[in-house]
């Protein structure tokens, strides 16, 4: 019976779940995939911070929520960044940079586990940047027309190059401006703890234990 309080203390969850949850009041905005040097707004992000408490501060997945009246044929790819609060953009290197989708794919991202800094400001982004604009499309994400969330905004970044490249200087180089003044796209996003060094310790001893049942008598 102890070794068996043991095994359950030991492959309890870590932490609750922090989460951010903005919802839409049916307004959107459109980023845009095309093949044409003129000036396109082809990145949307929304910034955010590390929810209380700071302890949960892996960011285990996010999503954005695609209209109707996405093409299924647009193509996009998402990433996170630090944000520069005082230059209003992306700074730094990417810290997750998902693979290229489409519009029939939502953009729903699990796994992420990203080690975040309760400090610090990020945006989550969708972007056709670095991505092949060999069509005219359009992704439309739901918006809240009023600025809900106390943590972050909606922005959008406006660019001029087709193809733009794969580098971070896309979304790094310029400021952001913010989408229809002080809003809030839609954006889900769930945090976890890290476990501290006495939990890794307690599952240690629970997977000796578990060894120990298992041997035979």
């Amino acid at each position: 019976m102890k070794l068996l309080l043991l095994l359950a203390a030991a492959f309890a969850p870590l932490s609750a779940a922090g989460t951010i949850a903005i919802s839409s009041d049916g307004s959107t905005a459109y980023f845009q995939e095309s093949p044409k040097p003129s000036g396109s707004v082809r990145s949307l992000g929304q910034t955010f911070t590390v929810p209380s408490p700071t302890g949960e501060n892996v960011l285990s997945s996010f999503a954005f929520h695609f209209a109707s009246g996405t093409d299924k044929t647009f193509d996009y790819r998402a990433m996170i960044f630090e944000w520069d609060t005082v230059n209003a953009r992306a700074t730094g290197t990417a810290l997750f940079s998902s693979a290229i989708l489409n519009g029939s794919q939502a953009p729903n991202f699990t796994g992420v586990d990203l080690i975040l800094n309760p400090s610090l400001t990020y945006v989550a982004l969708l972007t056709t940047q670095g991505v092949n604009n060999d069509d005219f499309a359009n992704g439309l994400l739901e918006l809240n027309s009023v600025n809900v969330y106390a943590g972050g905004g909606a922005h959008s970044q406006t660019s001029t190059a087709a193809n733009g490249t794969s580098g971070d200087g896309d979304w790094t180089a310029s400021a952001w401006s913010e989408v229809n003044g002080s809003t809030d796209f839609r954006f889900d996003a769930t945090f976890v703890g890290t476990p501290e060094p006495a939990t890794w310790a307690l599952l240690g001893v629970g997977l000796t234990a578990l060894g120990l049942l298992r041997r035979p008598q």
